[in-house]
């Protein structure tokens, strides 16, 4: 009878709980981070939307006769692009909460009728 080496059973023991860790962790719903939720994307679009949108109107530094006024169009044109994927951005987030919401209601349970 061959003994196997104490070193190479407990690398088999070790894949085998490294394997079951990759499961139970396949089979979890939850977001794992803030940077996982389907609204993190939009918020930071906007964010920068207002931000060049303020640089691109608003703010005095950057109107004709203001320190930086030759930057205006780069905070004017990134504003438009800004606006269109922050617009696009939060209707997707607001379907994939919307169809998860859905999905928790009806997935397995008790009803609330009963």
């Amino acid at each position: 009878m061959v003994d196997e080496d104490p070193g190479q059973q407990a690398l088999e023991t070790k894949a085998e709980k490294a394997a079951r860790e990759i499961e139970d962790d396949e089979d979890d719903d939850e977001a794992g981070s803030p940077f996982d939720h389907p609204a993190f994307l939009p918020v930071l679009l906007w964010a920068l939307v207002l931000w060049f949108g303020y640089d691109g109107w608003l703010n005095p530094e950057f109107q004709p006769g203001g320190e930086s006024h030759e930057h205006v169009n780069f905070n004017r044109y990134g504003f438009a692009v800004l606006i269109t994927f922050a617009i696009y951005n939060t209707l997707r987030a607001l379907r994939e909460l919307r169809s998860d919401r859905e999905a928790g209601a009806s997935g397995p349970g008790p009803s609330a009728g009963e």
